[in-house]
């Protein structure tokens, strides 16, 4: 257990020379969960976001799929399980979601203004 936690801290923190590097990855996962958390910011104050969310997921699911697979492939070269692999995915995600959720908190969300603010979003995900 105390392994997959080292590989989850590395892998998230991973500096920027690879393909789609770990970090950039990592850095991919921030946006979609910062998009997701923003759009329930959104929707608990009365302005309607989910369907915005969802076209902008759909055209960026591929990105999404890749970004995963890529922390994925790096968990598996470093000997990780395929259930390793499972757990680090998931922590990773929740570490992203940990710091969106305390973003949004602390700064909010410009709801009026959602559909630009996930176009804003897609200018800064890693290719």
């Amino acid at each position: 257990m105390k392994r997959i936690f080292l590989l989850v801290a590395l892998l998230v923190s991973a500096h920027s020379s690879w393909a789609l590097t770990l970090s950039e990855a990592a850095e991919n996962l921030l946006y979609f969960e910062y998009a997701k958390q923003s759009s329930v910011h959104c929707e608990r104050r009365g302005t309607p976001s989910h369907q915005t969310l969802a076209a902008w997921e759909k055209k960026n699911h591929g990105l999404y799929r890749r970004s995963i697979e890529t922390i994925r492939s790096e968990a598996k070269r470093r000997g990780a399980s395929p259930a390793e692999q499972d757990m680090i995915v998931s922590e990773s995600i929740n570490i992203q979601q940990t710091h969106a959720q305390e973003n949004i908190a602390k700064k909010g969300v410009p709801c009026a203004k959602f559909e630009a603010w996930l176009d804003g979003f897609s200018t800064l995900l890693k290719l």
